[in-house]
């Protein structure tokens, strides 16, 4: 038998009966599929993680567009003060 398993009757590789059974627990349903190479499926894993990407990068250039060496703002001291009180607690 090796590295086979049996699923319904039929023999499948491990990694495949894997799979399918964590595909089943995670539930993750495909949301849309990119036509390309034959379409690729994407879940609702992926697009949650793209959302949370997008968040923080946008979070991230509109707290550092207006930073300043010479005369930083409320929220540069408060974003300075949040670092080093982190750095501090190592």
């Amino acid at each position: 038998m090796g590295d086979m398993a049996k699923s319904h009757g039929k023999e499948v590789s491990i990694t495949e009966a894997l799979t399918k059974e964590l595909m089943e627990e995670l539930n993750c349903n495909t949301v849309f599929t990119i036509p390309a190479f034959g379409g690729i499926k994407v879940p609702e894993s992926v697009v949650v993680t793209w959302i949370i990407m997008a968040l923080l990068i946008l979070l991230s250039i509109l707290l550092t567009r207006n930073l300043s060496i010479d005369n930083p703002g409320k929220v540069q001291l408060a974003l300075e003060s949040g670092y080093h009180c982190s750095e501090q607690t190592d």
